[in-house]
């Protein structure tokens, strides 16, 4: 247990009280005009969506204001708190593009330490400073039979009465137990008969009697750990914070931080409560109804500039206004205005419509980039064949290149890319939708889209549809003046082929590109026929070929032409 009595004249305690008085004297601040933030995640878990929104308000308001955003991590739970843990929420917030000016992993700036299991003299010190002013005291009732969340009304004056025992008793009797060395709690004396009054930047006033809505409450365990209320009273006070930005589900515990404050003198931050977050079914929003991690959303495929424009509130009113904004335009126009007091609904259906939005909006190289990384190894859910297990899906490329430059790589590999990332582009809104995308486009079954679709059953059926195929399979095997995809002016080639047929065969508009898009492709809806094509024939080259998924089910021009050919040949029989 952490004694509260006299500090030893030893060397490392006197450096001690020099620390804590130099942290306490920089709390105290008064007409404090710098805007300094902080977001205080427990590392007990992942970072979820909902800590993300709390972590971006600050974030943006810190940035807009040009004042400090700081990470503190509340890390008091021994039991479940790791370094692990920590880890992956810092990861988690640079991935979504919120960095801080003090952190942990900026120890020491300002004086400070930045995880509360680091600060437990500085709140020893604190609960010392509260005793000795009368404004705190010594409890030794059993602790588990006293320490309660919020009074029940009913009952109030008999817990009162047994919570309050130690809190003007005999010093006499004090000290003998202290002297026995019992176990004792230190409680904060809660002035009586007192209203505490909250204006809050979005709930506006709340109001608390002392008498009806809080007992004399627990500051340091037996065991000398500080609770909650009291570090994050002590810390904000610290590290001069202006401006609490936090969950709704704090306000209870915004009463006692008041009462602290005052106790310790020191005027309290601004507080805004932020309405919770509810999953489509109307409850607040958990891991059964939408409350995913950030890696979860990552792996997923979403990004980070979607989630920002999301979670910050950004949605346009009408057709015209812009969608996808930058991160500057959100910063810019952020406001805790903006923030409803109301319950928010998370919205993971225009949460996509907005990934779908940035996805279309990106440079060529960002998604190239991007597609890259999802084309190679771990086997993914979206790709293979349609319906199969995820554990049966391969990948389209049978190497990871997620860590490659791609710049690095034969000039044909770069074209084969730029192509699949055009056509994952088009049509994906997650990122993990990229090998499915893809590896639609190499697979090939004419056979079974004659036997099962209508539409392509029609097609066949038109006079000019036999002719463009043997015309297809003809130039590709005898004349060989049919485009095989791997041209480096494969566009211009594509067009000027599709223009000799047209007028070789005098047939032109849908007649024409239905038949090649379903001798080409397999199907009648997809990307752009010459985009497939491309696709197609660049797979086939030994600068890709090799680097292909052997199970991703790639069939080659050779195969397709050959199943254009048998279908041609059993029409003339």
């Amino acid at each position: 247990m952490l004694s509260l009595g006299k500090c030893l004249g030893t060397k490392s305690c006197i450096l001690r009280r020099a620390f804590i008085a130099r942290i306490a004297s920089c709390g105290i601040n008064k007409g404090q005009a710098e805007i300094r933030v902080r977001f205080a995640p427990s590392p007990t878990g992942s970072l979820h969506i909902g800590g993300v929104r709390t972590a971006l308000y600050n974030w943006l308001f810190a940035k807009q204001t040009k004042g400090s955003f700081i990470i503190r991590v509340e890390d008091t739970d021994e039991l479940r708190s790791s370094r692990e843990s920590e880890k992956s929420i810092l990861e988690d917030l640079k991935w979504i593009g919120i960095d801080w000016t003090e952190g942990p992993d900026l120890q020491g700036v300002n004086g400070h330490q930045y995880r509360q299991s680091e600060r437990k003299s500085l709140y020893t010190y604190y609960a010392n400073k509260l005793v000795e002013e009368g404004k705190a005291y010594r409890c030794f009732c059993v602790e588990d039979k006293v320490v309660r969340k919020s009074v029940d009304i009913d009952n109030a004056g008999e817990e009162a009465a047994a919570d309050r025992k130690w809190r003007d008793a005999d010093p006499v009797e004090i000290q003998r137990r202290l002297d026995n060395k019992e176990p004792y709690t230190v409680r904060f004396a809660v002035p009586g008969g007192k209203k505490v009054i909250l204006q809050d930047r979005i709930f506006g006033e709340v109001v608390w009697d002392t008498d009806s809505s809080v007992d004399d409450f627990i500051l340091l365990r037996s065991n000398g750990m500080p609770v909650y209320n009291f570090c994050v009273s002590v810390d904000d006070m610290t590290m001069r914070i202006s401006h609490v930005i936090r969950a709704q589900e704090h306000l209870t515990n915004t009463l006692k931080q008041l009462l602290l404050m005052e106790a310790l003198g020191h005027p309290p931050p601004i507080y805004a409560h932020c309405s919770i977050l509810l999953g489509k079914d109307g409850t607040k929003l958990s891991k059964r109804n939408g409350a995913a991690s950030v890696a979860q959303f990552r792996e997923e495929g979403y990004l980070p500039s979607a989630l920002v424009t999301y979670l910050g509130g950004f949605k346009p009113a009408g057709a015209a206004e812009k969608v996808a904004l930058s991160t500057e335009e959100v910063v810019a126009a952020f406001s805790l205005d903006r923030i409803q007091r109301g319950a928010s609904m998370f919205d993971i259906d225009y949460l996509k419509h907005l990934n779908r939005e940035y996805v279309r909006a990106m440079k060529v190289e960002e998604v190239q980039k991007l597609v890259l990384g999802r084309l190679g190894p771990p086997w993914s859910a979206d790709a293979g064949v349609e319906g199969a297990a995820p554990s049966l899906q391969p990948s389209v490329l049978h190497f990871d290149m997620k860590n490659i430059d791609l710049k690095t790589q034969p000039e044909v590999f770069q074209r084969f890319i730029a192509v699949a990332s055009k056509i994952a582009q088009r049509d994906m809104v997650l990122l993990s939708e990229t090998n499915r995308l893809v590896s639609k486009c190499l697979r090939y079954d004419l056979a079974a889209s004659l036997e099962h679709d209508p539409l392509s059953s029609d097609v066949v059926k038109d006079v000019f549809f036999y002719p463009i195929a043997r015309a297809l399979w003809k130039d590709y095997e005898e004349g060989g003046t049919f485009p095989t995809g791997v041209e480096s002016n494969f566009s211009e080639v594509w067009k000027a082929y599709v223009k000799r047929v047209s007028e070789t065969l005098g047939v032109k508009g849908k007649q024409l590109f239905h038949a090649l898009r379903l001798c080409l492709t397999g199907s009648l809806s997809g990307p752009d026929i010459a985009d497939q094509l491309q696709l197609v024939g660049l797979a086939g080259t030994p600068g890709v070929h090799p680097l292909l998924h052997l199970q991703s089910n790639v069939v080659l021009l050779p195969e397709r032409m050959k199943a254009i050919k048998k279908l041609c040949d059993g029409a003339s029989s």
